[in-house]
Parts: C-alpha cells; sequence; structure tokens
C-alpha cells in the first residue's frame, strides 16, 4: 500500500481534499515532516482490514492479495 508522500503543511492546507482522496478515490498519503514519516492516511477499510490482520482474524487474502503473517 505505497502512498504519495506529502508534508506537514500541505496535508495541513489540503486535509479536507485529502479525505475525500482517501475516503472515496481509494487514495494513499504518507504524511511527512522533514523528510520522515510520521503518519498514514488510508482507507478506513484498509485499516480494519489491518487491525483484523493483525489480531488474527483476517483471511489469508486482502483486496485479492495473498497475505501471509510471521
Amino acid at each position: 500500500m505505497p502512498g504519495t508522500t506529502i508534508g506537514t503543511a500541505e496535508a495541513r492546507e489540503r486535509l479536507a481534499d485529502l479525505l475525500n482522496e482517501v475516503a472515496y478515490g481509494g487514495q494513499c498519503y504518507i504524511v511527512e515532516r522533514r523528510g520522515r514519516p510520521l503518519a498514514a492516511l488510508i482507507p478506513a477499510t484498509e485499516y480494519e482490514s489491518l487491525l483484523r490482520l493483525l489480531a488474527g482474524g483476517a483471511a489469508s487474502t486482502i483486496h485479492g492479495i495473498p497475505v501471509l503473517v510471521r
């Protein structure tokens, strides 16, 4: 789930648009400050899938991609 990198200042200015792109367009963003990643903006459905995966209750695939947790 690689995302487009965006700085914190731009993320602040465009927050409403970014949220729409993430929620409805499936876009992902990595928010950075001084070149260091701080946070990821991902669709809530992907976040929920990741939580299920980490809890051990996820299926063996996410969006058709095989998943193996070690």
